[in-house]
């Protein structure tokens, strides 16, 4: 079995990685190398690094819609092409060009969010599981026909980052099982229930912005749904600085000293640090950053900004 692997982010890594230990693939199409940093030196995707270090031929076109495109790809010979995390809309010609044989590996329990950040959203919702889902692609966002869809755990405090890497990790795992469904003849259709689907977002720098008059479970599940990157914030005051919150656990049923404090109001009880939400809760901040400063912990922050002072902290 011959695949052709598009992926341009690090969430297909490990299943480009099981298909060339299979020799299932030689070619792979990533997008083109970018500026970033400060220096702005062009940086390639993560997978074209696996590529280069397995001695793959890659395609790294501007435009994967364009005539060039579709010319290269009439010239090659594959069963399949597993799309993970490629980072561009694929037309309807390029589509029809290679009916069925366009599969997509999507980190969500689809027809459940559609789009770029279904790990963030299930968190954000507080779900209790999510999975992995292998769709034939068409025209529509993540709406194709389903092949084969596996379900995880959530873990109470887990947060996108730590489930990112477990679903990476899945994926190969439910890839591994599609294509030995597919070489028996085992695959069985199942179309989406499109009025069951629900979308997301672009996260944006406002959207990661933490309002303290929401209660409690909802901004810690913020806070798990943005961790470590993009990272929930808010304003630190009187100091006015930025501070994001990477870390934090529920606590409903933690008395706090002195309870009249309004949202958004920051405490400190036996070396633990807790800010007042809606709803009358408290959260308990576990790993924090101030802009320009290093991750630190609970008790870090205490020592830094908390001990002998008159007045109170407040996050807005």
């Amino acid at each position: 079995m011959k695949i052709l692997f598009m992926g341009s982010s690090d969430f297909g890594a490990e299943c480009l990685e099981y298909l060339v230990a299979n020799n299932m693939v030689d070619i792979v199409i990533t997008n083109p190398d970018k500026p970033a940093g400060r220096g702005q030196k062009l940086k390639i995707t993560p997978i074209k690094e696996i590529a280069i270090k397995h001695n793959l031929e890659i395609f790294q076109p501007d435009d994967i819609n364009s005539r060039e495109s579709l010319e290269k790809l009439e010239k090659l010979k594959f069963d399949f092409i597993i799309v993970v995390a490629y980072g561009s809309i694929i037309s309807r010609e390029l589509l029809s060009l290679f009916s069925r044989k366009w599969i997509n590996i999507h980190a969500s329990l689809l027809p459940k969010y559609r789009g770029a950040s279904p790990i963030n959203y299930c968190l954000f919702n507080g779900d209790r599981e999510t999975g992995i889902t292998i769709i034939e692609m068409n025209e529509r966002m993540d709406a194709g026909d389903i092949l084969l869809q596996r379900k995880i755990e959530i873990q109470k405090d887990e947060t996108f980052g730590e489930l990112y890497k477990r679903l990476q990790n899945f994926a190969v795992d439910v890839l591994s099982d599609f294509l030995e469904k597919f070489q028996k003849n085992q695959i069985v259709k199942i179309r989406q229930d499109d009025s069951q689907a629900t979308y997301t977002k672009k996260l944006t720098t406002e959207f990661c912005k933490l309002e303290f008059s929401e209660s409690a479970e909802s901004l810690h599940n913020k806070i798990r749904g943005l961790s470590p990157q993009p990272g929930a914030w808010a304003v630190l005051e009187p100091q006015n600085k930025k501070l994001k919150i990477l870390r934090a656990t529920l606590n409903i049923s933690e008395k706090i000293i002195n309870d009249n404090n309004e949202c958004g109001i920051i405490k400190e009880k036996e070396n633990r640090v807790f800010i007042k939400c809606g709803c009358g809760n408290y959260l308990e901040l576990l790993e924090l950053q101030i802009e320009g400063k290093n991750i630190i912990d609970a008790k870090s922050f205490i020592n830094g900004y908390l001990k002998n002072r008159e007045e109170h902290l407040k996050l807005k």
